[in-house]
């Protein structure tokens, strides 16, 4: 009766990915199948590497607090995995381990998640500065162009449109004057 709670706690214990590199993305889906396979360093290493590669002014600001935590739960799984004398706690001992990596295996998922939330977050205002450069430089195109249309306009026909704009004025002014 022992032994088949045993195995029924070493069930619980296997660490299981939902979802392929497609789905998870490739950091995601490789540092968790490193740590199912119980290839700890290499999870950590991938971590860091990807942190590396990555690390530029505002994204290692904001997940670099990520990063330092995913790998305090890395090793906090591996702790608990190669417990030294798990077999000697009582059941609710190994239970209470065993619920413990649980919830430090979901919150691994949610750390590299967060990651890349935050990546799309940060190419979603990148496009979004583009384009703002974009209009920028069309909006300043077209006003560049305006004033050089009216500019032109005012020098080819400057002296007429004066002419024409005192002729008018003077219609004006007789028209009122004629009015009283």
């Amino acid at each position: 009766m022992a032994r088949s709670g045993a195995t029924g706690a070493a069930r619980v214990l296997n660490l299981e990915i939902a979802g392929s590199a497609r789905d998870l993305g490739d950091l995601q889906y490789s540092v968790l199948l490193c740590v199912t396979e119980k290839r700890y360093d290499e999870a950590i290493r991938r971590l860091n590497a990807y942190e590396t590669a990555k690390a530029g002014g505002p994204y290692k600001k904001r997940t670099g607090p990520i990063f330092h935590h995913a790998e305090e739960l890395i090793h906090a799984i591996e702790t608990r995995k190669n417990f030294p004398t798990m077999n000697n706690l009582t059941q609710s001992k190994q239970e209470e381990i065993h619920q413990k990596t649980l919830e430090n295996w979901e919150d691994l998922k949610i750390c590299l998640r967060r990651l890349k939330t935050i990546e799309r977050d940060m190419s979603t205002e990148d496009a979004r500065s583009s384009i703002w450069v974009i209009k920028a430089i069309i909006f300043s195109f077209v006003v560049s162009l305006t004033v050089f249309i009216i500019s032109e306009g005012f020098r080819s026909f400057g002296g007429s449109f004066l002419s024409f704009m005192k002729d008018t004025f003077q219609l004006g002014a007789d028209s009122v004057s004629f009015l009283f």
